[in-house]
């Protein structure tokens, strides 16, 4: 017996009933804290660095209302620098009140995320939070943005925050001309070397329509769409104006040119070719050439309202030069202010631009100062050529399209990396710069 209450001891040292009548089982990991504690450790450091982003991803907000407009029409005489936001990989959008751009670590940013953002109020709208994604286009018939998740197309309803659709895609394409909204079909392009693919896809469901191979080198692309034709001029290899169905994504017809070259629409139907000292009228369809215009010391960049914009050589200057687009009669010409940098008698110059909005034009230039050379923001009036307003920039823009407006709003994009998109407007009411994103 004595042997037996013994045995019964032990057993009782060895197993203590719970409340639920169920034996508790001392756990092994409680014994073995030299196991348990780095574990731990080690989870909270992938936590911190980076391992949120794989629960953490999608949309938040909207938060609060819309903001409205921060200007009701573009800067009539020289505006306010209202905010700065950072230029990166993508192209940052401004629809209403808000500017949409991603926020990269090394541009300062609070992570990897697009956020729409109240321009006059610094606030976040909404926030979508994916790793390397960035905007890169915009509808505006629609209010949608697009946004490159890298490996992913979203679309996102700019108002509500909602995700219309996603779609992957092929590879990483963040530059400026990476996407092309045209009559009822997007067009993106997956650049690589020289070429790539261009892929056509419905913009309402996101299903593609078709794929094909182009060879069309990002660097020196610039794109318009006529008359449900993709009209693209492809520099550095190929000096050739190539003309797609939207429909298809088949080529219609290629036209040879010589270096430094642009397309255009003309606002009547046709592609506009512009190159130094004359520019091609193209119908759409077939690529034949309609006119030839010979334009000596002007380069066309743009059209509006039926008429035509060049950078013009003005005797020991420069300008800008209003044209009739049918019969080519000059209307106005007006001289840049400043001394202009690196001028060559007669050469209108090759870094020329100009936008145009609300019956202003909006053009840029490069200036000497005593300090260096800058780039300058010239803005005329449509009809008249009259100089209305002109102020300089800190340094030089680099990207292909420089001026954007947008919503009353003036983007001005230096395209560097580390440069910043100034957004200018009418509205003395501000007195300070908001650094959108760098928070």
């Amino acid at each position: 017996m004595a042997g037996g209450n013994s045995i019964s001891q032990k057993r009782e040292k060895a197993a203590v009933p719970g409340p639920s009548g169920r034996t508790a089982r001392v756990r092994w990991w409680l014994r073995r804290p030299r196991v348990i504690i780095p574990v731990a450790v080690a989870a909270l450091v992938l936590v911190a660095t980076g391992v949120r982003y794989l629960l953490d991803d999608g949309m938040s907000g909207p938060s609060g209302p819309f903001p409205r407009p921060v200007a009701t029409q573009a800067p009539a005489g020289v505006p306010q620098l209202v905010a700065t936001t950072p230029e990166g990989p993508g192209r940052m959008q401004i629809y209403g009140g808000v500017a949409i751009n991603g926020a990269l670590k090394f541009f300062g940013g609070r992570g990897d995320a697009v956020r729409a953002v109240g321009i006059a109020t610094g606030r976040t709208y909404w926030k979508y939070k994916q790793k390397h994604a960035q905007p890169i286009g915009l509808d505006r018939t629609t209010g949608d943005v697009y946004v490159d998740g890298r490996h992913d197309l979203v679309k996102i309803n700019v108002r509500t925050g909602r995700i219309r659709w996603s779609r992957p895609t092929p590879g990483y394409f963040p530059n400026e001309h990476a996407i092309v909204s045209g009559t009822g079909t997007l067009v993106i392009f997956d650049d690589y070397g020289s070429g790539g693919d261009m892929t056509g896809i419905d913009p309402v469901t996101g299903r593609t329509r078709w794929t094909s191979a182009h060879s069309c080198d990002k660097v020196k692309r610039t794109t318009v769409v006529v008359g449900g034709t993709l009209a693209m001029a492809c520099g550095l290899a190929d000096d050739v104006v190539r003309g797609v169905d939207l429909a298809t994504g088949k080529q219609r017809w290629q036209q040879e040119q010589s270096s430094d070259f642009s397309v255009l629409d003309d606002g009547q139907g046709h592609v506009a070719v512009s190159a130094k000292d004359g520019f091609d009228l193209l119908d759409p369809a077939t690529g034949k050439v309609l006119r030839h215009h010979l334009t000596k010391g002007e380069v066309t960049v743009a059209f509006s309202d039926g008429m035509r914009l060049s950078a013009c050589a003005l005797g020991k200057s420069r300008g800008m030069c209003g044209s009739d687009a049918d019969t080519g009669e000059r209307l106005w010409s007006s001289a840049f202010p400043g001394h202009p940098a690196g001028y060559v008698p007669g050469d209108p110059g090759n870094r020329a631009y100009a936008t145009v909005a609300d019956g202003r034009v909006y053009s840029l230039s490069a200036i000497d100062t005593p300090q260096r050379e800058v780039d300058q923001i010239v803005v005329f009036d449509l009809r008249t050529g009259r100089r209305l307003a002109d102020w300089s920039l800190d340094g030089l823009t680099m990207s292909q399209v420089p001026l954007t407006i947008a919503d009353g709003v003036l983007a001005v994009h230096k395209d560097d990396v580390a440069g910043a998109v100034g957004l200018y407007a009418d509205r003395p009411d501000l007195h300070r710069t908001r650094h959108l994103f760098f928070q």
